[in-house]
């Protein structure tokens, strides 16, 4: 074989292995694409670990927490919420995991109120339960978990009559998206007529005076003095 077909054979030979190697590469590419989108669209973190805040609140916590995940039977989908409930998993081991395929089993998905078309969670903790639907976030994952930890829901007190900041309105000098927090944490927000009412409730969490524009009375003031003399915050 003379020179020049021994290098047009090599030429050939080369050709063949870049084409061989790049249909090999986008195979690959197309799988982890596929794996990574199917995570997505199940979480929205993907960190390892959980936050310091969460840790904390999953030591408060005594007994099992018994999640339902009701997704459908493809691995790859499971394996990832696997991966985001085995970071909590870490800190405390009693979390456990199932998984109910609502196609499958529908008359358990109506039992359970499902409502999203996958991957939806039914966290429960001491005889009570909430649900999450995807895409999970570790700060809604905490939320639940903080409502699940409280025996009840405790009061924050807004003080209301004189034109204070609405915790409920989304305008801008408003703070409705810091009693949303409130709310997903698990407090309620109550706002009590002072003059009417006898005296604020010990137990409740706080009082809130978010910038009145019309003077306090003199039986309100009373009854916020007791309030906070009593150990009120």
């Amino acid at each position: 074989m003379n020179k020049s077909k021994k290098l047009q054979l090599q030429i050939l030979i080369q050709h063949h292995i870049f084409v061989l190697f790049t249909i090999i590469l986008i195979a690959l590419l197309g799988v982890l694409s596929a794996q990574y989108h199917v995570f997505r669209d199940v979480t929205q973190d993907n960190r390892n670990t959980v936050s310091e805040s969460s840790i904390n609140i999953l030591k408060q916590m005594d007994g099992a927490i018994v999640i339902t995940a009701f997704a459908p039977d493809d691995e790859v989908f499971r394996q990832n919420i696997k991966r985001f409930i085995a970071r909590y998993q870490r800190t405390k081991s009693d979390i456990q995991l199932s998984f109910i395929n609502a196609a499958t089993d529908p008359k358990l998905a109506q039992e359970a109120g499902i409502k999203a078309k996958g991957g939806e969670l039914v966290i429960a903790h001491q005889k009570r339960s909430e649900h999450l639907i995807p895409p999970y976030t570790e700060q809604d994952f905490t939320n639940v978990l903080m409502r699940l930890s409280r025996t009840h829901q405790q009061a924050v007190i807004l003080l209301s009559g004189h034109n204070e900041r609405s915790f409920t309105s989304n305008n801008s000098h408003d703070f409705g998206a810091f009693g949303k927090q409130l709310i997903a944490k698990g407090f309620n927000l109550s706002t009590p007529n002072l003059i009417s009412e006898t005296i604020l409730p010990k137990n409740s969490a706080m009082l809130v005076i978010a910038s009145p524009n019309v003077n306090v009375t003199p039986t309100e003031v009373a009854k916020i003095k007791t309030y906070l003399d009593g150990g009120g915050n």
